[in-house]
């Protein structure tokens, strides 16, 4: 089977470049230094851009995957097969089309384990875990149909914070965190065992930021799997995983331990272990003891001993499930300051002001911390050049500004328009869905030409190009008076 994409090379080259993972189908190539080669992330299709692609007149002349998916691009490749960016006909929506290499599908076992693999996830639902529709057979070679999860892999958004020197705002981390633990534990309800937990399949969702785990193909039943050698990605496999050459001893407990690698890269934006050689890394999974959390990040240290129980050597103790871990993060994030999980500060008030004054706040949302910084005292000498009475709160994600917005009801948004995970047009469409969102003004800031009119239609009227805190002063003196705060 030969397939040839339809999208445009303009199109194509904004088609995401990873998209619902391809363990087993891609190896990740791993540098064992600490960094890891990852591919560049590209920007998610557009609707209207897919829209287009489904009115190519030379659509109905192209051939269809059981005579129903029309392919529109090849999302990702390896010696198993492809992925494929396809639009269901039947249903009028966009799936990811997996189909096994040519080669592949003469050898009765890789077709037994692409039809396992498609097996596994038919059998979870879960907001958090990849969704399959279908499973079919077309010109002697074998595909499944599952949910489209247009976005970028964790590792990928975790590559942009690094680039910049930074990790994923600690609150957007913690929601990850918790979100893929409770798609695992449905993994795991269901008697499988996912085998490869890493940040590469892991896909933050564009628009809602939703953690979706993705790649099923190390999947297996608890009481089946007996031929293979141990699978997985050395930087995250668990000690008996490594050892494991009948499949008997990887358990559940084993994809809490890649759990914990993964979460521990996410909140301190390193591996637990690194070495100059594979065995050199595995060797540290099986004997070494691991760095604690706050020997990377002190504030951290109520995590410790959550993170620490995952990445037990021993799985016994470790969590006994999902639910088990997820409970005992939840304390243990309770115990945190709250100067910890979310930055806010307030302008020193004065007291000439009438007492309907003290409701004023503006909320100010960017990933960069310097830049809120520089932000918010632009907003301090802005504000109190007026007279204004304003409580000054600072979001370090579009997640974390949802809850500060719902929580707040701010008057005006300083908004950065270029955050990973929910940009700033996307933030700001879920802000206006908000109670009061639609009140609120907005200065959108590193507001690029092309953003701009989506931003507009979202009521926009402020914009700056460029992080200036003089152009921000003058800017939100000019919202101060248009509010008729002075």
């Amino acid at each position: 089977m030969v397939l040839e994409p339809l999208a445009s090379p303009d199109m194509a080259s904004t088609l995401p470049a990873t998209v619902n993972g391809n363990v087993g189908w891609e190896k990740d190539t791993a540098v064992l230094s600490g960094t890891r080669s990852r591919r560049q992330p590209s920007s998610t299709p557009t609707a209207d851009e897919l829209d287009a692609s489904s009115e190519t007149p030379s659509a109905a002349l192209e051939p269809l995957i059981d005579n129903r998916y029309r392919i529109i691009d090849k999302l990702g490749e390896g010696s198993m097969g492809a992925v494929y960016l396809a639009e269901d006909l039947g249903l009028g929506r966009f799936v990811a089309l997996k189909i096994i290499a040519e080669g592949q599908a003469r050898h009765p076992r890789a077709v037994e384990r692409f039809r396992k693999e498609a097996r596994a996830l038919a059998q979870v639902r879960d907001d958090n875990v990849v969704q399959i529709y279908a499973f079919g057979c077309d010109e002697q070679s074998y595909f499944f149909a599952m949910e489209y999860v247009a976005g970028k892999n964790l590792d990928v958004v975790m590559e942009e914070y690094a680039k910049r020197g930074e990790t994923m705002p600690l609150s957007a981390a913690m929601d990850v965190a918790r979100n893929v633990a409770r798609g695992l534990s449905a993994v795991h309800r269901r008697g499988l065992v996912h085998r490869d937990i890493k940040p590469n399949n892991i896909v933050l969702e564009d628009g809602t930021g939703r953690p979706v785990l993705v790649d099923f193909g190390l999947a297996r039943e608890h009481d089946s799997f007996k031929a293979a050698l141990a699978c997985g990605t050395p930087l995250y496999m668990s000690p008996e995983q490594i050892l494991d050459i009948d499949g008997s001893t990887t358990t559940a407990r084993s994809d809490l331990y890649s759990l914990g690698c993964t979460l521990f890269e996410l909140f301190t934006g390193a591996p637990v272990f690194s070495g100059n050689d594979v065995n050199e890394l595995l060797d540290q999974h099986l004997s070494a003891v691991p760095p604690t959390l706050s020997s990377r990040r002190p504030e951290l240290l109520p995590l410790d001993g959550v993170i620490g129980k995952l990445l037990a050597k021993n799985a016994a103790e470790r969590y006994p499930n999902c639910e088990a871990f997820v409970a005992n993060f939840e304390e243990a994030v309770g115990t945190m300051p709250e100067s910890s999980q979310r930055l806010s500060m307030r302008v020193r008030m004065t007291s000439s002001l009438p007492p309907a004054a003290m409701g004023r706040s503006v909320l100010i949302i960017d990933d960069d911390e310097d830049a809120r910084r520089s932000m918010f005292h632009a907003a301090e000498r802005a504000f109190a050049a007026h007279g204004c009475v304003v409580r000054l709160l600072l979001a370090a994600s579009g997640p974390e500004s949802l809850l500060l917005f719902e929580q707040n009801l701010p008057d005006i948004v300083v908004l950065d328009c270029e955050m990973p995970m929910l940009d700033g047009a996307q933030t700001l469409s879920m802000l206006r869905l908000l109670p009061g969102g639609r009140d609120a003004q907005v200065l959108a800031v590193k507001a690029r030409e092309n953003a701009v009119a989506r931003l507009a239609k979202l009521g926009v009227a402020d914009f700056i190009p460029n992080l200036s805190e003089e152009d921000l002063s003058f800017k939100l003196g000019v919202m101060a008076t248009r509010a008729g705060w002075t």
